[in-house]
């Protein structure tokens, strides 16, 4: 699978649980020491910028994760996503609330009902 297969397989599991995927940009980057992924918000959304999803889908010696990892990591910065983008208040220092992992186990539990995880990504 290429790195253009795996984007837009992710872009259509994510059509497929009614994650807004209109609203951010999702960017497939190199491997990260520090992260698996990242959510960036956008201050100024008047300026036509969208919020952006980093995800980092290489471990250290070049090898891809599996999908199931990758899916999971794009659904945790999504809900990151929603809970910015829908005005909810974060407390300072906390950054998974119980608001935060009721999204997350909602459209994980999802995306398993749907038959999403599962399967190796190859030749990226």
């Amino acid at each position: 699978m290429s790195i253009n297969e795996l984007q837009h397989r992710l872009l259509c599991d994510l059509r497929k649980l009614n994650l807004p995927i209109e609203e951010v940009e999702i960017y497939l980057r190199p491997f990260s020491k520090t992260y698996y992924g990242r959510y960036y918000p956008v201050m100024n959304t008047k300026m036509g910028v969208k919020p952006k999803i980093y995800v980092y889908p290489f471990e250290k010696d070049g090898t891809v994760m599996t999908y199931t990892q990758i899916l999971k990591t794009v659904i945790h910065e999504f809900c990151h996503h929603l809970q910015y983008s829908r005005g909810h208040t974060r407390i300072k220092g906390i950054m998974h609330d119980t608001h935060f992992w009721s999204l997350y186990n909602k459209y994980n539990s999802l995306a398993d009902k749907l038959n999403m995880f599962g399967g190796v990504v190859y030749e990226v």
